[in-house]
């Protein structure tokens, strides 16, 4: 099959389709992905073809740290809708190009332009999310809401219906446009779900997160798939520097630290933080570079910079990890069985925040607005020395390390397909 791959975000949303994407294609399957130019690179080195969408990433994440958003969903939704007008009428125009010629396509949320295309050529198309998002349930609350813990059902499934309109209607003029106007469909009103069905065949829906953080919940309908975590394995294809082994190796395991691609106003300040509370909580730190980084630091015996490293490669040889909350990051840190120290910035972070906690494989999360070098030294420790804490996220890795979250999604797509097609 010819199967177009759309997604729009950060590296967090490129890097599980990437994974996916080779997957499919060491089954036979010629697979493209859509994306910004930024990822063009990471892309073809992975083997996949590649289909310019354009827009910058990196610019709206600045932006949305910038407007320090936190946990507000609503206005994150709205910031994040403003930001797509801006670049979508170009974008929009790209995916009609990419999915065109497709025999199957898959999108994220902001990539779902690309559900249109398919209901036009009327081919199979799966909606993809590494959260659990626009997939109705009583079990627990939308995480588009502030309510990390649950309502009870009927209250959780309204914030699920909220959850509809907060995630439509600043998408719904440009995409009611592209629909009209690129592919002559009629309009989608915001009260219902453009993403429900295709043409009368019902959208499938993969959930690529583990069912050992987070169990399916019974009553999700038959077309809502949840997959198991799409890691990406660069270890194999990647050489660490010398002296980050020797760091490594030089005393107890150090304590990982980066915030992803959350951007602070006050990076210095950040670094000042950190650095503090590592002090404070006699350990060692790595910390990560990229987009989010924390200002100028100053390499010593205590504290190790490097600019990036996979984490499955690096994890698995750190005693805890502190970073923003992203489902990729989480996913990683859960894999490698050690206990998460969430500091949410904006979106599902708060959520995934919870989630550690209730599972009891990480301290309470705090967000990025309140920490200061007391609080984070006080969770390190608890990371650290929480023997039940720690006994229990290497539980939960062990399972996650047996699943086949990858092999699972390709059995479901030419399964679905077939039966679609």
């Amino acid at each position: 099959m010819n199967i177009s791959i759309v997604t729009i975000g950060s590296r967090g949303d490129v890097q599980p389709f990437v994974a996916l994407g080779r997957r499919l294609q060491s089954r036979g399957h010629k697979v493209t992905l859509n994306t910004h130019a930024h990822f063009e690179v990471f892309i073809r080195q992975h083997g996949l073809s590649f289909h310019l969408l354009g827009g910058n990433p990196e610019k709206v994440m600045e932006k949305l740290g910038s407007d320090k958003l936190g946990a507000n969903q609503i206005k994150f939704v709205r910031a994040l809708g403003a930001w797509f007008n801006e670049f979508g009428e170009d974008a929009l125009g790209n995916i009609r190009d990419a999915c065109w010629n497709a025999d199957v396509v898959i999108t994220n949320f902001l990539g779902v332009a690309g559900l249109s295309v398919a209901e036009k050529r009327d081919i199979p198309a799966f909606f993809a999310s590494m959260f659990p998002v626009l997939a109705p349930t009583r079990a627990y609350p939308s995480l588009t809401t502030p309510f990390t813990h649950s309502l009870g059902g009927i209250l959780n499934t309204l914030t699920h219906r909220f959850e509809q309109l907060t995630m439509t209607v600043p998408f719904n003029r440009i995409f009611n446009k592209f629909r009209k106007g690129y592919l002559g469909l009629p309009p989608v009103s915001p009260l219902k779900f453009p993403y429900n069905s295709n043409n009368g065949k019902q959208l499938q829906v993969l959930l690529a997160y583990s069912p050992h953080l987070i169990p399916r919940p019974p009553d999700y309908q038959s077309h809502v798939h949840v997959t198991g975590y799409w890691f990406l394995d660069e270890a194999d294809e990647w050489t660490p520097p010398p002296e980050l082994e020797a760091f490594l190796m030089a005393d107890k395991p150090p304590v990982y630290i980066g915030f992803g691609s959350m951007i602070d106003n006050n990076a210095d300040a950040m670094s000042r933080i950190v650095i503090r509370a590592l002090h404070l909580c006699h350990q060692r730190g790595l910390l990560l570079g990229g987009w989010g980084h924390m200002g100028h630091v100053t390499p010593n015996e205590e504290v190790f910079v490097v600019s990036s490293a996979p984490h499955g490669w690096l994890f698995p040889k750190l005693s805890a990890v502190v970073h923003h909350g992203g489902a990729g990051t989480t996913a990683a840190g859960l894999r490698a069985g050690k206990p998460s120290i969430l500091i949410p910035f904006m979106g599902d972070q708060p959520w995934w925040g919870a989630r550690i906690y209730e599972n009891g494989i990480g301290p309470t999360p705090i967000p990025a607005s309140k920490l200061n070098p007391e609080n984070l030294a006080e969770a390190i420790h608890t990371a650290i020395h929480d023997l039940p804490m720690r006994r229990k996220a290497a539980q939960v890795g062990e399972k996650i390390r047996q699943e086949n979250g990858l092999e699972n999604t390709v059995d479901i797509i030419e399964r679905m397909a077939s039966a679609q097609g």
